[in-house]
């Protein structure tokens, strides 16, 4: 099992301070857990700690995509399974803080969140979705 510290509660219940008190304790790293914190200019909202909280403590995925970028289960695992085998090979314990709940469970659970969808596939099931929901809406509206 991999030494790893989990925070996680509702907003406002404290993870992010506990976590920054945490990290200086133990001279460690802290990895986001929160579904819009990886987003560029959200600002408002997401609680992120402070761009000087975040000089003085490494926080991981965090700002790391433009607002019209996905991001899904499937890229947290990935990314954050990287940075924790990163911090372990320089005998870190890694804090992972967040409310994202499928995001702690794909992490913690090893839970099988699925593969990236080709491209291809992606646009049929959008045609067929789009094509099905707009004939839904011009019957409505013809009514």
């Amino acid at each position: 099992m991999i030494p790893l510290i989990v925070l996680t509660g509702p907003t406002t219940s404290g993870k992010s301070e506990t976590a920054l008190e945490l990290a200086r304790k133990l001279s460690t790293e802290i990895i986001s857990a929160d579904s819009m914190q990886v987003y560029k200019y959200f600002d408002i909202g997401t609680a992120k700690h402070s761009a000087s909280a975040r000089q003085d403590i490494p926080h991981h995925l965090i700002d790391i995509l433009e607002p019209d970028e996905e991001f899904n289960a499937f890229d947290f695992k990935t990314q954050a399974s990287a940075v924790i085998h990163d911090l372990m090979s320089r005998n870190k314990i890694p804090i992972v803080v967040g409310g994202t709940a499928l995001y702690l469970k794909v992490l913690i659970q090893d839970y099988d969140c699925a593969v990236q969808i080709s491209e291809e596939t992606q646009k049929k099931y959008n045609k067929k979705f789009c094509s099905k929901e707009l004939n839904k809406f011009i019957k409505v509206y013809k009514q």
